[in-house]
């Protein structure tokens, strides 16, 4: 039986301050339950100061004592440490904050989860930092990078979630700046794949299989059987076409005149309708990179050289060619890149590297494996001029691969989305929801 929780809406939970909040809805389509926790109480934690002005009695009573104002004064800064007033979207705008980072509570992105049954690891890591001030000869091209937790938000007025960076002051105090609207995943950004379910019965197991559109189907299946195996089955070739969403996303990107920079799995987010890039470094063509996460950045990141729309297009020659189970293989360069002070970190990187696709292991047909070693090969070239132009022209060198069949194979993904329990709302809508701690 599944764990029965009762859960706040938004406005109740913004008048008491603490509960299980209803904050979204899952990829798979359930809502998302969270609990946030109220702020601690000056009472309780002025406790061993009070001792130490030598109250000995088992309860501390505050009033008529040297701490009556100190207590009214913490009470009011832990209050406006969690409602905070943040300029939101242009607009002042007072917040719920949910200090907790946001991937812990709603997991890893679609794209992250597919690359990792694809058997490599992603670097779920942020970025981090280099030092490129003391390369840079021209002061205007040195970006700023400012790292930071991303965290939820309730905007108290208009009910909706914003996400946060939370930084540290040089002294360690938190602070809070906004950072984008909450965007949603979606198992409908896939289109024509479909769920596997493995029911346990008494002798053996029952299959099921049901379409990404069998919503009632799969909302009745988790209720029956919340201890079924529930696995995300797609081809490769749907998985191409949702890289191929991702190259045209980020040609509307390098239209604004901007470059990416992190681009890499756990950096995008697969709405039903639009794959969405998320947490640039918001550079310019000619700026240097301040920052990079190692295994996603193009060589001239790493060489603190300037950036352009190529750069974005290496990290995306990475993902097909893991989607394809290929390698890289060339000659090595270690290189050392200045960290700040008198530090440096040590990369390698790949001059003029090849791309080898396997015909025996590589979802691929045998006759289209050099076209699209081919295609990889010129997205990672070292040089970035001698990449594909822009990427509407690698999205036009994809589409006769994706329209023509030449993947095979299928890849399947755990549907998990944190605690499956029966949420009631308390208005007499009962049903699954995915619970985050």
């Amino acid at each position: 039986m599944m764990e029965h929780v009762p859960y706040l809406s938004v406005p109740t939970l913004l008048e008491r301050g603490s509960g299980v909040v209803r904050f979204g809805t899952a990829p798979d389509g359930l809502p998302f339950l969270t609990y946030l926790a109220p702020p601690p109480r000056a009472e309780e934690l002025l406790i061993p100061v009070a001792r130490a002005l030598g109250v000995e009695t088992p309860e501390v009573r505050y009033h008529d004592s040297p701490l009556e104002a100190l207590v009214g004064q913490v009470n009011h800064l832990l209050h406006h440490q969690v409602l905070q007033t943040l300029p939101v979207q242009g607009k002042s705008a007072q917040v719920l904050v949910v200090a907790r980072p946001v991937q812990r509570v709603c997991g890893t992105t679609l794209l992250e989860r597919l690359f990792v049954g694809l058997g490599r690891s992603t670097q779920m890591q942020p970025a981090v930092a280099m030092n490129t001030a003391v390369i840079a000869t021209n002061e205007a091209q040195v970006s700023v990078f400012r790292p930071g937790q991303i965290c939820l938000a309730f905007n108290v007025v208009t009910r909706q979630l914003v996400l946060l960076r939370k930084q540290l002051t040089p002294s360690g105090w938190p602070t809070y700046t906004f950072s984008r609207p909450f965007l949603e995943e979606s198992l409908q950004s896939f289109g024509d794949g479909h769920i596997e379910v493995l029911i346990p019965q008494s002798v053996g197991w029952r299959n099921e299989r049901l379409s990404l559109h069998q919503w009632n189907d799969y909302v009745s299946l988790r209720q029956q059987a919340p201890e079924a195996d529930w696995r995300l089955v797609l081809s490769t070739t749907t998985v191409a076409r949702v890289l191929r969403n991702i190259v045209l996303a980020m040609a509307r990107i390098h239209l604004e005149d901007q470059v990416h920079g992190d681009l890499k799995p756990s950096n995008v987010l697969l709405g039903a309708q639009a794959a969405h890039p998320i947490d640039s470094l918001e550079l310019r063509p000619g700026m240097r990179s301040p920052a990079m996460t190692q295994s996603w950045a193009a060589p001239e990141q790493v060489l603190c050289g300037a950036v352009s729309p190529q750069t974005d297009q290496y990290s995306l020659g990475l993902m097909l060619l893991q989607l394809l189970r290929g390698v890289l293989y060339g000659e090595e360069a270690r290189v050392s890149v200045p960290t700040g002070g008198c530090n440096v970190a040590f990369h390698t990187v790949l001059r003029n590297p090849g791309v080898y696709i396997d015909p025996e292991t590589a979802p691929v047909q045998r006759s289209a494996i050099e076209r699209w070693r081919t295609l990889v090969e010129r997205c990672v070239k070292f040089v970035p001029e001698e990449r594909f132009p822009s990427m509407r022209d690698l999205a036009e060198a994809l589409d006769p691969l994706i329209a023509e069949a030449t993947l095979h194979g299928q890849i399947e993904m755990p549907l998990t989305f944190g605690t499956l329990v029966q949420g009631d709302d308390g208005a007499g809508s009962v049903g699954p929801c995915w619970l985050t701690r």
